[in-house]
């Protein structure tokens, strides 16, 4: 059967509590050992509205556990970049292809994950991070100078 775990202060015990699969549902707050949860579960999920940099799912992709995720535009660029779009759904569609993105995610082979993992560190690497950055920041000083 399966089970979810919530880390950090999510603000959902009420519903949890009233909820038939409540049972299932495990809430054990702040952790410092995010690794051994990554290690534990057998996929992340993503359910956030927003999201600027989708930081905690490059979190799981670094430490090895798939992930399915929904949000904005930003979680389906770096997901796209990586090789991962198949594991990415609108928000809007969600509740709909939930079930399908979990699936996949489970389904892949461990070398799907490990080159994700690989095109995630090369693209984190500090050089390429710093060579993008002065980019978008010469980019954006030409546009002002025109």
């Amino acid at each position: 059967p399966a089970k979810m775990l919530c880390t950090g202060k999510p603000s959902l015990e009420r519903l949890i509590a009233e909820s038939p699969v409540g049972a299932a549902i495990a809430l054990p707050g702040f952790t410092s050992d995010i690794a051994s949860a990554y290690a534990d579960a057998d996929v992340f999920v993503l359910s956030s509205f927003y999201e600027g940099q989708p930081n905690v799912v490059l979190e799981a992709i670094l430490h090895g556990c798939p992930v399915a995720a929904a949000g904005a535009e930003a979680v389906q660029e770096m997901l796209v970049r990586i090789g991962l779009g198949a594991c990415w759904t609108a928000n809007g569609e969600f509740c709909e292809n939930i079930h399908g993105l979990i699936a996949h995610a489970l389904a892949s082979s461990p070398d799907y994950w490990r080159a994700a993992r690989e095109r995630l560190l090369e693209l984190t690497d500090l050089n390429v991070v710093a060579s993008l950055y002065l980019g978008l920041c010469r980019d954006a000083a030409y546009e002002l100078v025109i």
